[in-house]
């Protein structure tokens, strides 16, 4: 680095990305602390080079400050999947990092919203294997045991799991 390029102001984040040792920053340690469950100032904006963004529920925000307790975070990850496909085995793993790595231990946190099994909807979009799904006026997120299904399908809830909706074609 030359002795202009050491006088040259930096924008924010060109100063982080130099400080952060290759966007690593203090990620690991704010993953680790227990107390805050959050990111700190910088790691906040780093995550976001991972394709993470954290977040609190706004919707419980005035609740938790009455009761002086700090924001409850939440992190999105987000996943390239060239062609918008995912292979069961790559959402396998990222089920397993929830299941393993979060509170929830869910990857998509919402209840079953009443539904159970061998309830009938139908497929509110593509399946590949992953997609939205329509159970009377609930959509929900489902997934097929691999194989893609059409929007428009007729579907059937084989299996909830955790947070997975496991639905498939009917006959």
């Amino acid at each position: 680095m030359s002795e202009q390029d050491k006088n040259v102001k930096l924008s924010d984040n060109e100063r982080l990305k130099r400080e952060s040792n290759f966007l690593r920053g203090t990620i690991e340690q704010d993953l680790k602390d227990e107390i805050t469950g959050g990111f700190t100032a910088d790691n906040f904006q780093l995550i976001r080079f991972h394709g993470m963004y954290q977040q609190d529920d706004r919707d419980i925000r005035p609740e938790r400050a009455k009761q002086k307790l700090e924001p409850l975070h939440n992190v999105m990850l987000r996943a390239r999947m060239p062609g918008g496909i995912i292979k069961p085995e790559q959402w396998l793993a990222i089920d397993k990092f929830a299941d393993e790595k979060t509170i929830e231990g869910k990857v998509n946190v919402k209840d079953n919203l009443g539904l159970s099994v061998d309830d009938l909807g139908e497929a509110a979009s593509d399946l590949k294997p992953i997609g939205k799904g329509i159970f009377g006026d609930v959509e929900v997120e489902v997934v097929t045991k691999g194989y893609f299904l059409e929007a428009g399908t007729t579907i059937k809830i084989i299996s909830i799991e955790s947070n997975r909706i496991i639905v498939q074609a009917t006959n």
